[in-house]
C-alpha cells in the first residue's frame, strides 16, 4: 500500500465496520479518515453497492447516501474483468451458480478494482471453486 492507494469497498465491509466492529460513536477518527479516503476519490465502491445498502434503512444507509460520490456507475473497462472472472469460474454466469457463491455485486467488486488498479476491502473469507467468495476472486 502506498499513501495514494485506492481502496474498492465490499458491501460487507460497510455493514459491519459501521454497526458493528467499528460503531461511529466509539470510532469517530477511524470513520472521519474513511470519509476523508471518499473525499480525495481513493474509496470507491460500484453503484450495486450503494443499491444494497439503500435495502437496510439505517445509519449505513444514511451514510452511503451522504458519500454518493464514491459509488460508481458501471465502466465498460470493467466488461474485460468481468469476462475474465467468468472464464475462471464459469458456475457465477450460469444457471447452475452455487448458493454461497459470489454475488453479481461481489464481482462488480472485483472488476472495478481490477480495472482501475485498486485494492480490494472485503469481509468475505476464501470459498471453493464451486462457491467461489471475493478472496477468490
Amino acid at each position: 500500500m502506498t499513501p495514494d492507494s485506492v481502496y474498492c469497498i465490499d458491501t460487507n465491509s460497510l455493514i459491519l465496520g459501521r454497526k458493528e466492529r467499528y460503531p461511529y460513536p466509539a470510532f469517530r477518527t477511524l470513520w472521519d479518515n474513511i470519509e476523508a479516503l471518499v473525499r480525495d476519490g481513493r474509496l470507491i465502491a460500484p453503484e450495486d453497492v450503494f443499491a444494497e445498502l439503500k435495502h437496510h434503512e439505517d445509519d449505513v444507509s444514511t451514510w452511503a447516501a451522504l458519500h454518493r460520490r464514491m459509488f460508481v456507475p458501471f465502466e465498460h473497462r470493467m466488461a474485460e474483468s468481468l469476462a475474465a472472472l467468468a472464464e475462471g469460474f464459469p458456475q457465477l454466469s450460469s444457471a447452475i451458480r452455487s448458493r454461497g457463491a459470489a454475488s453479481d455485486t461481489d464481482q462488480l467488486v472485483v472488476a472495478l478494482a481490477n480495472a482501475r488498479g485498486c485494492i480490494v476491502v472485503s469481509e468475505e473469507v476464501r470459498g471453493s471453486q464451486t462457491k467461489p467468495k471475493v478472496p477468490d476472486l
